[in-house]
């Protein structure tokens, strides 16, 4: 791979310590994801460096997409479109219906990408 052509691949255990520091760059939670045995992850790679990360916590036919990021410096180009695409093909592929989100920082680019958000409490 080379610096101008970032890959999108799944994610290792290797990669447990990058992902973890690509997401407190962006603020977002880690301290659970040890935890969760049926997580997966996506990476994007460039070279040797990870530029961004997401993930998915599978609930039967349904999924959490959570701890979207992407490094500051490649932000903005269509890097977490990229990761959001690439989850969405492989969940529908294995056979998830429905793709939840909770979002604090991030509601407009994920409406941006047709995501409801905010649902109805009755």
């Amino acid at each position: 791979m080379n610096e101008s052509a970032p890959q999108v691949r799944q994610g290792s255990p290797a990669d447990l310590p990058a992902i973890v520091s690509l997401l407190r760059a962006a603020a977002l939670p880690t301290d659970d994801l040890a935890d969760i045995a049926e997580l997966r992850t996506w990476v994007l790679q460039s070279g040797t460096a990870l530029r961004g990360v997401i993930a998915l916590e599978p609930f039967g036919t349904e999924g959490l997409l959570r701890s979207l990021a992407v490094e500051p410096d490649s932000r903005r180009t269509g890097l977490g479109r990229t990761l959001v695409a690439r989850l969405e093909r492989d969940a529908a592929r294995e056979g998830l219906r429905r793709l939840v989100l909770l979002t604090q920082t991030a509601e407009s680019f994920f409406r941006g990408l047709g995501y409801l958000l905010g649902y109805p409490l009755c």
